[in-house]
């Protein structure tokens, strides 16, 4: 990605449907249609993944909060615990997408952990 240039999430939804359409257009009807139902939850959530990296790089991954004592304690932030979630829920999605497509599980498991979403944020 070039200096200046920011990608939003619509783009990184986009190309992960392109490629998601691309990788389960070959495939039995039967599994093409639910490869269907799921691959579209996985794109969003890839983008809102991205949109929530760049909250997290921009507030950091602590945050100290005041309890109602006033009593200070130091806790993750909001946005990186958004993040954790979602991250596990897209990794649902693409685990039950490996599980229809022998190639996409392959493909995956030779990705490093995180590098699937590295990729998909480049845009």
């Amino acid at each position: 990605m070039a200096e200046g240039k920011k990608i939003d999430r619509d783009a990184v939804v986009s190309k992960a449907m392109r490629g998601y359409k691309r990788i389960f257009k070959d495939m039995p009807a039967d599994k093409r249609f639910l490869a269907e139902q799921i691959y579209p939850t996985a794109a969003y959530l890839a983008g809102v993944v991205y949109e929530l990296k760049e909250q997290v790089a921009e507030v950091g991954f602590i945050a100290e909060q005041v309890n109602g004592n006033g009593f200070a304690r130091v806790d993750t932030t909001p946005a990186y615990k958004e993040l954790k979630d979602t991250a596990i829920k897209l990794n649902s999605c693409i685990d039950t997408l490996g599980k229809l497509c022998p190639e996409l599980k392959k493909a995956l498991g030779n990705c490093r952990e995180d590098e699937f979403i590295s990729y998909i944020s480049k845009g």
